[in-house]
């Protein structure tokens, strides 16, 4: 997600802020904001109760240019479920990131995590000028792009995982108010479609706004596939238009590389709504998970139907390979992609698949329980994933397309 105004004329220094709340109680790591090219200088990242107690506060270091920033707390601080706080940024330069009447008319859900609408326990859209102070002032709603990291409380050491001589997998599922939701796909976004004319007036001695700039934004979701690029058989990034993946490039995962070097296969268990071919296999790829990755595909009985070794990987991130031939599936029925990492260290998020799958129509990952368990492992050299651990997420995707080999017409698709 981007603001439509990134960078604001208003240049004096404020402090910006959301409302939000969870489901469940958990621990807020740190502050996020959305920095446009010219909002330069210091700025500090606090969490606030809702009544203005201050409860943790940092400064962000190592900044890119523009996009989202981030800062994490010394210590995480844990909030309580069903509880209003108040997460914000401060600027010493202004230029802050903008969308007037963005709150007005819903929040923003991304479970457990909810950015209040307008209203609810008061006005969204917090600000307040001068040096970092909690901020209480509203105008139009607005959203000024402020979000919080949050990780839900799991114990320090799960009981129900064998683990060979591995440390026990012990990861913690993340999410963000105002990113794409880690748990649903773009097709599922409930950001609010909405055109308003953003007119804000400028700050004043008596603190009535920041702002001069007039603009027009529309918010619009994501409502289609993402085309992804495959590989070539060579690894090298050629694209195939027509091509469809469970999570889009810009999905992460809350523990990008869990504490875990034993080698391991990892698995999803996924359907299509139509038939198609599979063109291959995604994982994503942390810290300290170096080595050698093969993809597979398997029948929902554990016959192998397709497999192939992962070159010219990057350092971290999405990675992708392209079996020798695609593998055609049949609609409404459950197959398992999965891959294997010689040295653990593997991305993993607990209770992800527990309470919802994951739907990018016509690709879907299974809710834990439909048909069996979700995210699945195998300790050892590699095999067929059957073993479970609290519905965990170990991000694997398969790369599908309805597009007959042989066809030589592109196909059509949207890109969102």
């Amino acid at each position: 997600m981007t603001p439509p105004i990134p960078a604001h004329g208003d240049n004096a220094a404020v402090e910006l802020g959301v409302k939000f709340r969870s489901d469940v109680e958990g621990l807020i790591t740190g502050v996020r904001f959305y920095k446009g090219a010219s909002n330069t200088g210091v700025h500090t990242g606090t969490l606030w109760s809702n009544s203005g107690t201050l409860l943790a506060t940092a400064t962000f270091t190592a900044e890119t240019s523009s996009g989202w920033q981030q800062v994490i707390f010394s210590s995480p601080v844990a909030i309580t479920a069903n509880t209003v706080y108040v997460a914000s940024y401060h600027t010493n330069v202004g230029r802050y990131a903008v969308a007037v009447d963005y709150f007005a008319a819903a929040g923003v859900d991304n479970p457990p995590l909810h950015a209040l609408r307008d209203g609810v326990s008061g006005g969204n859209g917090l600000y307040a000028y001068g040096p970092s102070v909690f901020p209480t002032n509203t105008f139009r709603a607005a959203n000024y792009w402020v979000d919080v990291v949050f990780s839900a409380t799991v114990p320090a050491t799960p009981t129900a995982v064998p683990t060979s001589t591995a440390t026990a997998i012990v990861p913690t599922a993340t999410a963000t108010v105002t990113n794409t939701p880690a748990a649903t796909a773009t097709t599922t976004n409930t950001f609010p479609t909405a055109t308003a004319t953003n007119t804000v007036p400028t700050a004043t001695a008596t603190n009535t706004v920041p702002g001069t700039a007039t603009a027009t934004e529309t918010i619009t979701p994501t409502a289609s596939p993402t085309a992804t690029a495959i590989p070539s058989a060579t690894a090298t990034q050629t694209p195939i238009l027509g091509t469809v993946t469970i999570w889009d490039a810009a999905a992460t995962p809350g523990v990008a590389s869990q504490n875990d070097n034993s080698a391991i296969e990892l698995g999803v268990r996924f359907q299509s709504d139509v038939s198609g071919q599979i063109h291959g296999i995604r994982f994503y790829k942390g810290a300290g998970n170096s080595g050698a990755h093969t993809g597979s595909l398997w029948t929902a009985a554990g016959s192998l139907v397709a497999t192939a070794e992962f070159a010219g990987e990057t350092a971290l991130g999405w990675q992708q390979v392209t079996f020798s031939s695609p593998v055609a599936i049949t609609a409404d029925t459950i197959y398992v992609a999965s891959y294997h990492t010689s040295v653990g260290h593997y991305a993993g998020d607990v209770d992800y698949f527990a309470a919802a799958g994951v739907d990018n129509p016509p690709l879907h990952a299974l809710r834990d329980g439909v048909s069996g368990t979700n995210g699945v492992y195998l300790y050892g050299p590699g095999g067929f994933p059957t073993n479970t651990f609290r519905s965990a997420n170990y991000w694997v995707d398969p790369v599908f397309s309805t597009v007959d080999p042989g066809d030589t017409t592109p196909p059509t698709v949207s890109v969102s």
